[in-house]
């Protein structure tokens, strides 16, 4: 069960970029497209309240202010909990404005997860 648990540990980063007008009056318009429904998770696995990461790094960093530290800041960001049978974890989403924040903020992320 380690397994599935590492991708929980996962930060996700996607770039606005290219949205349109009306996308980016309403930033977070991205992320709510790839936040997993309730009804796509495998059996016995079910969306629970609070964060749940099992890394403390993950954690931390997602309270942190990221525009101070690897570019400019998030325009949106979230975290999914679960638990799968008797264990829990955490996605955190995080959402950019273009690219090449996205760019240097997952450079600055991925050795730290």
């Amino acid at each position: 069960m380690r397994k599935p648990l590492m991708l929980l540990t996962a930060a996700l980063l996607i770039p606005l970029g290219a949205a349109g007008a009306s996308e980016a009056a309403d930033p977070s318009h991205k992320l709510a497209e790839i936040v997993l429904p309730a009804d796509a998770l495998p059996e016995g696995c079910a969306l629970i309240d609070g964060e749940r990461a099992i890394s403390m790094q993950a954690s931390t960093l997602y309270t942190m202010d990221l525009g101070k530290i690897a570019g400019g800041p998030p325009v949106a960001k979230q975290f999914q909990s679960m638990r799968c049978h008797k264990d829990e974890g955490t996605v955190f989403y995080y959402e950019y404005a273009s690219e090449a924040d996205t760019d240097l903020a997952f450079g600055f992320i991925r050795p730290l997860i």
